[in-house]
């Protein structure tokens, strides 16, 4: 039977008609000649014109026209509002449901028939060996896919509505209560999580979620501040260096060697030298960075000298509130750049010039802040020596 043609009709010579006696026409949409009858082409108008297209060309554009989703959701609107708005019909339908219903004693029996072929033995061995075929799961799982993206709204809306109804919320906190559920709960998330968790695609989508997450601003600092209260208690404390003295300490001194040389392949790779560079120059550049860097200049000159005392950062900006940030020899105030003072520490007494003493010469109480002018000049000096500071300490 020719696809093509409507009822099967294959153009052929008659054997007992000429063609003058039933002419031919051609359809302008599939291009194939068929005979100028209703049964081919569609009457239209007062004169019974036949149309263009033949009856097959128009079946399928008035399919496809009404597959289209906003003629779909037209005619769904229309037939409800059509619904609504006639009594009549709500009656009819009603009325032809109830006789339909009280009238089949045949159907029901047939529907009887149907359950207890469905729900036989037989039958659903027979099912359990055919939906455990590869091909048969594979092809139900893409059904199911296109399936809930068509209706994937649709679904969540009436997901969101079910979910919402009073009776229905009561029923699932009593269910979740019960052991039976929680047994089977627990069971389930087990095996799920072990056969889930172990796909490749699944392991990467996981860890590039946790890097995206964990490399906002907001959340960095939020693990920043929790990590460093979380450390600074004092069972927490406890516990690491019993952790450490237990565990890290003793797996260290039996791995030492290879540990190390890990550790040296790592730092020797060319991306890992170029990205500690780029980190250490731009961390060298950090204000609070370069300060505490000076400070540690200045006491290791202290070391070095073999001087006495020392001093923190914090005793450092104390004693600039007390000098109310001026210079201490010409009591000006401090240049500011970008929200940070710029300032010398000086020691009173020179450093080079109190070797091997035993006073406190690099301790807090023989320091002041100066300018780096009122510094550079006084240089070696001692205090008294000094006479463009005006001050003898």
């Amino acid at each position: 039977m020719n696809s093509l043609s409507p009822r099967g009709y294959v153009p052929q010579e008659l054997p007992f008609a000429s063609e003058e006696a039933i002419p031919q026409k051609i359809c302008k949409k599939c291009d194939n000649p068929f005979p100028a009858t209703k049964d081919f082409f569609r009457p239209y108008g007062k004169n019974n014109n036949l149309r263009t297209e033949c009856r097959e060309c128009e079946k399928a554009a008035n399919r496809e026209y009404k597959n289209r989703p906003e003629v779909r959701k037209h005619r769904q609107e229309y037939k409800k509002s059509y619904y609504q708005n006639h009594p009549e019909y709500r009656e009819y339908i009603k009325a032809y449901g109830k006789t339909r219903r009280e009238s089949t004693e045949k159907r029901e029996q047939i529907l009887a028939h149907k359950r207890a072929y469905h729900y036989s033995p037989e039958r659903q061995a027979r099912l359990k060996v055919y939906q455990a075929l590869s091909e048969v799961r594979e092809r139900k799982l893409i059904a199911s896919k296109r399936y809930r993206d068509k209706h994937h709204e649709r679904r969540l809306a009436y997901m969101k509505e079910y979910y919402k109804r009073s009776e229905v919320r009561e029923h699932r906190k009593v269910y979740q209560k019960t052991p039976k559920y929680r047994a089977y709960r627990r069971d389930y998330l087990r095996t799920y999580n072990k056969t889930y968790y172990k796909r490749s695609e699944v392991r990467e989508r996981v860890r590039a979620r946790e890097k995206r997450y964990r490399n906002c601003p907001e959340i960095r600092e939020r693990y920043k501040a929790y990590s460093k209260v979380y450390r600074s208690r004092p069972e927490i404390q406890e516990f690491y260096r019993a952790y450490r003295k237990a565990y890290k300490k003793p797996y260290y001194a039996k791995k030492r060697d290879k540990i190390l040389e890990q550790q040296k392949n790592y730092y020797n790779r060319p991306e890992i030298k170029e990205r500690y560079r780029i980190y250490g120059r731009e961390y060298g550049k950090r204000p609070e960075v370069r300060e505490r860097n000076h400070i540690r200049r200045e006491i290791s000159r202290g070391y070095k000298n073999s001087t006495k005392g020392t001093y923190t950062i914090a005793q450092i900006q104390d004693l600039l509130k007390r000098q109310h940030y001026c210079c201490y020899y010409c009591r000006h105030k401090l240049e500011k750049k970008q929200g940070k003072y710029i300032y010398h520490i000086d020691h009173t007494f020179p450093l080079s010039r109190t070797k091997d003493t035993n006073d406190p010469i690099n301790d807090i109480s023989y320091l002041v802040i100066a300018c780096p002018t009122c510094n550079l000049k006084k240089g070696n000096k001692f205090p008294h020596e000094f006479y463009e500071g005006g001050r003898l300490l």
